[in-house]
């Protein structure tokens, strides 16, 4: 069985890179007409609250049945404290950090 030539593996790789290449930049290529759609805006602006509620939701989901039915104190404290640094700064990143800091904080006990 003969080994095979080394141009097979570089048009390979080069027919991969040109897809690639292709997928990533068509969004770019395409941006006039996705900028237009209606369905395209709509869902830009209401997905993302709803992506981070389900994600919320889903992790308290998780927390309650692993711990048998109990309140997950900590979690909510969290959230809670997340919601007020979001009411008081206006920025997504300082919420998510503190938020996120403050729950580290709550449940390693410090």
């Amino acid at each position: 069985m003969s080994a095979m030539p080394i141009y097979y593996f570089l048009c390979a790789t080069a027919i991969i890179a040109l897809i690639t290449f292709g997928l990533r930049a068509l969004p770019f290529i395409l941006a006039k007409q996705i900028k237009q759609n209606l369905a395209i805006r709509y869902l830009g602006i209401y997905l993302p609250p709803a992506i981070m509620a389900l994600l919320v939701l889903s992790t308290l989901k998780i927390e309650l049945f692993k711990s048998a039915g109990a309140i997950p104190i900590y979690q909510l404290i969290g959230i809670a404290v997340v919601i007020g640094l979001h009411l008081y700064f206006k920025n997504v990143f300082i919420s998510i950090l503190g938020g996120t800091a403050f729950y580290m904080l709550l449940i390693n006990g410090i």
